[in-house]
């Protein structure tokens, strides 16, 4: 602990240094001591001690009080003030500076430590009081709560007028007495209050107070009354609400407390703080009225989920919402499926009025209906789906039947002053609504849940009419299957026949009666004409063995059937089966019609086919017949002329034989004609004499009189030119479709991948594909690819890769084609050889500019001169542009990712820990090994992403945390102490740098460990300290050595004239005995300042010692020891050695040494004889001495078990004249000596010492 620091301002130096050896005795610190106004002044604000001890009377013109009064106005420093005597008037002055004690010359110490006492505990309390009073005020004027302090005191002394009067029931005489009441709530006076309630009520700090009679609304007076009561009554606290008006006019619920504050008398006065409850109680109040709104809208949704008719939905929403929107009228409309139309369906609130409105406008209200159409430009509102006000009210509404005159008659008979409706609207139509009349201004209650209750009745609605409509449906659809004329019959999935029609009953004859409930097989085979076992049995095992209908072939395709009427006529039907499937399993619908009439028809339809077949020879499209074998068994002219052959020729032959290249297709589809009964058509290329036409043949079966497929009829149409125009367009699509898809795709790629995509694009329109990508400034090539030769890559001219051609095209920046190349005239062998090898004619040379610099070339070449047409400039100068930017992006990116792979490879090589971090998302993203091993990670994927707010590591991310400022601002260096996994504080310097771009955030950390720097700093300034005591001490030596000098001459003048004197006092008698004594005693004294002036000496001459190798350590000890051996045994001290019989070597000086075991051996007989003179019951005093050789060093240990050395004077011991015996026992220089002369023989000494158990000194010197 700190001692407490005392500043002395005093003239006297004499009194200043007895006050100064005083106030340490009592265990204070003296600060220092001013002798002057500007030196008290200085001193105190440079060492701001704990007390000043003030003398009034000082040098200079301004005397002590004017110095306490400059302190104490710039720095809180009690004082007291010491003075012999004292005026009234000075006393006054020295009051006005508030004091902390007075001490009147002299003092003693008692005093002296009273006035600090006591000077130091006001300081403190004073201190504990300012300090308290300023956070209560900083909490009163930063509190979030408005808050007044108020002066209760006119209140109070109201209360005790009223008491005297003999008023006990406070609350009653304010009751009786309403304007005593006002009167004692103004008495409650605001002599302060808070920013917050400067803000609330709208004060400033020129207006007046604010005042609770000025806010308060009437209704708050009873909690007033019931507040003064408490407070009459004694309490000290009291809290309500209160309804109060804010200046701005609005009415507000304030929750307020009343703490009455403690005083000399009773409610002297009290804090007020105020804290607006009106958004609470709003919103209390909503949720109140939003729970009510729920039950209504779940027991409308019940209540809707019971009705069992439109009507029942239309009268419950009227009732309902009458009561929720507080309507004077209502009118609910309803939408009649059946009719489309929609009128009333419900009036509430009219009663007798309907009957006069029908009188006096000749219109029936319910006649008025809302529907898109009747509505018009209201429809909209209705649609909302909230509740709208229609403007014109209902002048408006019913603008389509009534004239302006006539309504506004009927407004004023019913008193609408607004109208406000809402529809019945599904699938975005609307199907009627609700219309709300008022005879008041007043917007309707409770809007959201209107629309809600309307929409729950909307849905409902919908859900009655899609009853309804499925219902009519049903019974439709049973109406429609009984007067149909084809039998229907419907049978479960066993098969089990049980239900059919009227039809059914009039093709076959057997009544209902005949057939429900037996099986399918049986009923058919009951009205077969040929009965037929196989059949039914096969239809037996189809129903009974699988329950998936549509494995069954015989289903889902009409079967034909001769059977016998139940009357005996034979018919022909057709019978077709088909699932249905229901929510209650699977059942069986089988249509029978009855065919015979159709066979009929069909027999006729033959014949007039063959009259048809007559016709198709004068048609000018080629037309054929083939038999089921595939032979031509006809054909029409066109057809002949076609293939170029006569009719006789075709006939008997197959395809094969007339068309062999195209034979296979054709025969394909022949076959599906045949094996489907299908029509087919396809396209298929033909031989014929005009050459390869393009033809689609379209090919059906034709039947015999007996129904059968006998062969089939086809057509041919020439498709060639068409088909050619449609090639070309084509062509055109395939292109751009591929330069827009390459064009997409080209910005993924990278410089090689541009060149590998580009020349696949162009190979697609062009035999033969040049790419060169160059240098235009020095006409070298980059890169290079030849569809011919492959890709290569080299760094030659353009002359020797290209030739002239080229380097003119990228020389002027213009394309240039060569249509023919036997026919041009080449610059260059090189280029000429090459095409002539390529056996290229026509070549088209395509410069790549970007800002017009030409970055490479496409060359596109043809095997013939019609290879490269008129598309492929339009396709070069589509393509180039993109290129030039891809290869321009290309270079960017593969620099981008160098730049990356650089910049990866400097943060992985640093020797420094790097960190990258997002300052954005406080994410680390990336790090280097040294910052993973400084955080003490096992990889890197645990370092990365980790946060701020990573409470799995409090190393990492309490560093990220503590600097995150720092990283902010980037771009800065600061020291910092980071805490590793060990709980170790590492010293780190941090350099922060922000990467581009800075709008990302990314910030590079830099953490260097200086644990080292640190130490080699601290080492650094310890030498620098020990350099300079040495220079201190090697001054003080030089002195010492002066003043040893000047002292030893008149000293010797002393010791001489001392000896004279006492060689002529032989005869002197009694008086010469004392004068004898005398001067025995100066001979003494001058004994022992010549032995200091030695040892001074000693000290201040630098040591030069003659060092011998091969010295024995062991005689400096044995001869010191033959010295004081005697001597110390005749103290009854035991000395006990421990001395290796081995010699001791080292490089030293023996006498020298021996000093120093004298020394030692000195201190040592001291401690030991100031221990036994404490009378220590059963103490030997014991001096240890041994000496050993350990490793390469010679130890040498003295050891006493004296009084010992207190801890803080351990490292004081060498330093000269420090000495902890008494005045005349030592000199303080024979330990620092000793030291001088082991480090001269590059030794050391330390000392080790516990109070009055042991002093160890140990001595270590190099062994040879």
């Amino acid at each position: 602990m700190t001692p407490i620091s005392i500043l002395i301002v005093e003239d006297e130096y004499i009194i200043a240094q007895d006050i100064a050896e005083r106030i340490t005795q009592l265990g204070y610190r003296a600060a220092g001591r001013a002798a002057r106004f500007e030196d008290a002044v200085a001193l105190a604000k440079s060492a701001m001690p704990d007390l000043i001890l003030m003398d009034i009377m000082l040098d200079g013109t301004r005397d002590g009080i004017d110095t306490a009064r400059a302190i104490r106005e710039e720095h809180d420093i009690p004082v007291i003030f010491i003075t012999a005597y004292a005026d009234d008037a000075m006393i006054k002055r020295a009051t006005a500076v508030a004091p902390y004690g007075y001490l009147i010359k002299p003092f003693n110490d008692r005093e002296l430590a009273a006035a600090i006492e006591t000077a130091l505990y006001r300081a403190s309390i004073e201190r504990a009081l300012k300090s308290s009073e300023a956070r209560f005020k900083a909490l009163f004027e930063h509190s979030p709560v408005a808050a007044w302090e108020t002066d209760f005191s006119a209140v109070a002394s109201f209360f005790q007028t009223i008491r005297d009067k003999g008023v006990e029931d406070i609350p009653g005489y304010f009751t009786e007495h309403p304007e005593e009441l006002l009167h004692t709530i103004g008495l409650i006076r605001a002599v302060h209050v808070n920013r917050e309630s400067t803000r609330v009520f709208g004060t400033t700090d020129d207006s007046a107070p604010p005042s609770l009679v000025r806010i308060l609304c009437e209704e708050s007076y009873p909690v007033m009354r019931t507040m003064l009561a408490v407070l009459a009554d004694g309490k000290t606290d009291y809290s309500d609400e209160l309804a109060v008006l804010f200046p701005d006019g609005t009415r507000h619920v304030i929750s307020f407390t009343l703490v009455v504050m403690p005083g000399e008398k009773p409610l002297t006065s009290a804090v007020l703080s105020f804290s607006d409850i009106t958004e609470r109680r709003q919103a209390q109040s909503y949720m109140k009225e939003y729970r009510r709104q729920e039950r209504v809208l779940t027991d409308v949704t019940h209540a809707l989920a019971k009705c069992t008719t439109a009507d029942d939905i239309y009268n419950y929403v009227a009732t309902v919402l009458k009561r929720e929107a507080g309507a004077d009228f209502i009118t609910v409309s309803g939408y009649n499926r059946h009719t489309g139309t929609s009128s009333v369906r419900v009036l509430q609130g009219f009663g007798d009025l309907i009957t006069k409105i029908i009188e006096t406008v000749h219109i029936d209200p319910n006649d008025i209906g809302i529907s898109e159409k009747e509505m018009g430009d209201l429809a909209p509102l209705y649609k909302s789906g909230r509740l709208e006000r229609i403007p014109g009210g209902l002048q408006d509404l019913v603008a389509g039947h009534l004239p302006a005159q006539l309504m506004a008659v009927v407004e004023r008979m019913m008193g609408v002053r607004s109208v406000y409706c809402v529809g019945f609207t599904w699938d975005n139509k609307l199907y009627g609504g609700v219309t709300f009349l008022y005879k008041t201004d007043t917007a309707p209650r409770n809007e959201e849940l209107i629309a809600l209750i309307t929409a729950a009745a909307g849905t409902a609605l919908r859900r009655k009419y899609a009853e309804d409509a499925l219902r009519d449906s049903e019974e439709m659809m049973r109406a429609t299957i009984e007067q149909s004329a084809d039998g229907i019959l419907i049978a479960d999935a066993e098969g089990r026949i049980i239900e059919w029609n009227k039809g059914l009953e009039t093709i076959i004859g057997y009544t209902r009666d005949d057939i429900i409930g037996t099986y399918m097989w049986d009923f058919q085979y009951r009205i077969m004409a040929v009965k037929d076992g196989t059949l039914r049995d096969e239809l037996k095992t189809a129903f009974r063995k699988s329950p998936d209908i549509s494995s069954r072939t015989w289903m889902n395709r009409p079967i034909g059937y001769d059977i016998q009427t139940k009357a005996g006529e034979f018919k022909t039907i057709e019978l077709i089966a088909y699932p249905i499937s229901l929510g209650r399993g699977m059942f069986y619908g089988i249509d029978i019609r009855d065919t015979t009439a159709q066979k009929k028809t069909e027999l006729e339809t033959e014949n007039r086919r063959r009259f048809l077949e007559s016709l198709i020879e004068v048609i000018p499209t080629p037309i054929f017949y083939k038999a089921l074998d595939g032979t031509y068994i006809g054909c029409n002219s066109a057809f002949a002329d076609l293939i170029g052959a006569a009719r006789a020729d075709i006939q008997g032959k197959t395809v094969f034989e007339t068309d062999t290249v195209y034979a296979p297709k054709h025969h394909e589809n022949d076959v599906r004609v045949y094996k489907d009964g299908v029509s087919v058509t396809y396209e298929c290329q033909m031989n014929t004499p005009q050459g390869l036409r393009e033809c689609v043949f379209y090919k059906a079966p034709f039947t015999g009189a007996d129904g059968k497929i006998t062969g089939l009829v086809g057509a041919v149409i020439d498709m060639t030119e068409r088909n050619r125009r449609e090639h070309a367009l084509e062509e055109q699509r395939r292109l751009l479709q591929v330069l827009s898809v390459y064009q997409k795709n080209l910005f993924l790629l990278n410089t090689e991948e541009t060149i590998r995509e580009t020349i696949h694009v162009l190979m697609s329109f062009a035999p033969v594909v040049s790419f060169f990508v160059i240098n235009a400034a020095q006409k070298t090539v980059l890169c290079a690819w030849d569809s011919d030769k492959g890709y290569h890559r080299e760094d030659t001219t353009l002359e020797n890769l290209a030739g002239s051609f080229v380097c003119d095209v990228i020389e002027q920046k213009v394309p240039l084609f060569i249509k023919n190349t036997e026919t041009a005239v080449f610059r260059n062998t090189l280029e000429k050889s090459t095409i002539e090898a390529s056996r290229l004619k026509s070549m088209l040379y395509y410069p790549i500019l970007v800002d017009n610099t030409c970055l490479g070339l496409l060359t596109v070449g043809g095997r013939d001169e019609d290879d490269i047409g008129d598309n492929a400039w339009r396709y070069l100068s589509i393509i180039a542009p993109v290129v030039g930017l891809a290869l321009t992006k290309s270079r960017l990116f593969e620099q981008a990712q160098q730049n990356e792979a650089w910049y990866r490879t400097l943060i992985e090589t640093a020797p420094e820990a790097v960190i990258i971090y997002n300052i954005r998302t406080c994410e680390i993203i990336d790090c280097n090994e040294p910052g993973i091993r400084l955080f003490r990670y096992n990889s890197k994927d645990a370092v990365l992403g980790v946060n701020n707010e990573n409470t799995s590591d409090k190393y990492l991310a309490r560093f990220l945390n503590e600097h995150y400022t720092d990283f902010v601002t980037a771009d800065s260096v600061l020291n910092a102490v980071i805490y590793t996994a060990a709980d170790t504080a590492v010293p780190c310097e941090v350099r922060i740098a922000r990467l581009p771009p800075a709008e990302q955030g990314i910030v590079r950390i830099s953490i260097v460990d200086v644990s080292e720097r640190v130490r080699i700093e601290e080492e650094r300034q310890k030498h620098t300290r020990a350099l300079l005591q040495n220079d201190k001490l090697k001054a003080l030596g030089e002195l010492a050595a002066g003043m040893a000098h000047e002292i030893a001459q008149p000293l010797t003048g002393i010791g001489l004239a001392a000896e004279s004197t006492l060689s002529r006092l032989h005869d002197a008698g009694a008086a010469g005995d004392y004068a004898r004594k005398k001067i025995n005693d100066i001979a003494d004294y001058v004994e022992r300042i010549k032995r200091i002036i030695d040892h001074v000496r000693t000290f201040s001459r630098e040591r030069t010692l003659e060092l011998k190798s091969g010295c024995d350590a062991r005689e400096s000890i044995q001869n010191a020891l033959s010295l004081v051996g005697t001597q110390y045994r005749n103290h009854s001290i035991i000395i006990e050695t421990a001395i290796s019989a081995a010699p001791l070597i080292i490089n030293g000086n023996i006498y020298e040494l021996e000093q120093v075991i004298l020394n030692l051996l000195a201190n040592a007989k001291y401690a030991v004889e100031a221990r036994a003179g404490k009378n220590t019951a059963g103490y030997g005093k014991k001096i240890h001495i041994s000496a050993i050789r350990n490793d390469n060093n010679v130890i040498i240990e003295i050891r006493d078990n004296g009084i010992g050395i207190p801890a803080e004077n351990i490292e004081k011991i060498f330093t000269p004249f420090f000495t902890t015996k008494p005045i005349n026992e030592g000199t303080g220089l024979g330990l620092s000596v000793s030291l001088g002369i082991l480090q001269a023989m590059k030794g050391t000494i330390t000392v080790e010492s516990v109070p009055d158990e042991f002093t160890l000194a140990r001595i270590s010197l190099p062994a040879t």
